[in-house]
C-alpha cells in the first residue's frame, strides 16, 4: 500500500518563545503522528496574541492535512 504523508511542520514565533512541531512517519504498517510545543515564557503580552493566533491557526492548518492511503 502506497502513502502520502503530510510533511513535518515547525512553526516559530520571531522570538522563538514559543515553537509548535507537527511530525507525521511510517514505519511498517503503523503510522505515527507526533505534536510538540516548546515553551520558553510563561507569560504573554496582550501585544502578542495576533502572533500567537495566527501561530496556532497555522499549526490547526497542518493537523487537519489528510494521509492518503493507496491501493497497490
Amino acid at each position: 500500500m502506497d502513502l502520502e504523508l503530510p510533511e513535518p511542520a515547525k512553526f516559530s514565533l520571531e522570538d522563538n518563545s514559543l515553537t509548535l512541531m507537527l511530525n507525521v512517519l511510517s514505519e511498517g504498517n503503523k503510522i505515527q503522528f507526533s505534536f510538540s510545543k516548546d515553551i520558553n515564557n510563561s507569560i504573554f503580552a496582550a501585544e502578542d496574541y495576533d502572533a500567537l493566533k495566527t501561530l496556532f491557526q497555522k499549526m490547526i492548518v497542518s493537523q487537519n492535512k489528510k494521509i492518503v492511503l493507496k491501493k497497490a
